[in-house]
């Protein structure tokens, strides 16, 4: 349980960081805009699948302790 509210709070962390980013920052040019875009979105998609891997990985080794 403790995991999962870590892992929910980072990637709240993430978004509201990215939204602060976009809102600080409206100077950007589209192009630039668009780039910092797709880097969060790389990001996030990055720490999905670290998550999804992390919670296979303790899953596994919960049933090997059974």
């Amino acid at each position: 349980m403790t995991m999962n509210r870590f892992w929910r709070g980072m990637m709240t962390g993430l978004f509201v960081g990215a939204a602060m980013g976009m809102w600080l920052a409206p100077h950007l040019e589209g192009e630039n805009k668009d780039a910092l875009v797709s880097a969060t979105r790389d990001l996030a998609n990055r720490a999905e699948k670290m998550l999804r891997r992390g919670r296979s990985q303790v899953e596994d080794a919960m049933m090997m302790g059974r």
